[in-house]
């Protein structure tokens, strides 16, 4: 059993009615997942600057003041959003194995959302945190997408990603 779904991941935009007052929670940043496999999408990463670490903590300080009602209703500000693996299926495996679920069930699989850390125009980078949620507002980070490669194909221009970057987690 996976104790790590005890408290089963939802799906924000279909919560049961119960739920109504999730939309006035703010989240609980939880870094029980936080892939640590010093790959492109980790908090390991030895491509990044080790000062946007503060960046990231006081992304995380200012969101936790947030209700999730308000992330929903201003992308432009937060680009917050769920994560569409189905034209990226070699992702699932990956994610499989980092939030440690054992069900062999992909369809199972949490809803992974974004949201931006911060924008630094001058290095070309756009981090982002994905994560899950859980139904008492607690957000179990997964990765930080220091160089947006879940969705961008606009890497940066002196960074030579290769297009098999994901493989250093199979």
């Amino acid at each position: 059993m996976d104790i790590s779904f005890a408290n089963p991941p939802i799906k924000i935009k279909k919560m049961p009615s119960s739920q109504k007052k999730f939309e006035d929670m703010s989240f609980s940043f939880c870094f029980e997942h936080a892939s640590l496999r010093g790959g492109r999408i980790c908090f390991d990463n030895p491509n990044y600057d080790p000062t946007d670490l503060i960046k990231l903590i006081k992304c995380l300080k200012d969101l936790s003041k947030v209700k999730v009602s308000e992330l929903e209703n201003n992308f432009e500000l937060y680009h917050f959003h769920d994560v569409d693996l189905s034209h990226k299926a070699y992702l699932k495996p990956i994610l499989k194995s980092s939030i440690k679920y054992d069900s062999g069930d992909f369809s199972q699989l949490p809803t992974l959302y974004s949201i931006e850390v911060f924008t630094d125009s001058k290095r070309y980078i756009a981090p982002r945190l994905i994560f899950y949620v859980l139904s008492l507002g607690i957000a179990k980070i997964v990765y930080f997408d220091y160089h947006h490669l879940l969705f961008s194909k606009n890497y940066p221009p002196k960074e030579k990603i290769p297009d098999n970057w994901y493989e250093h987690y199979v």
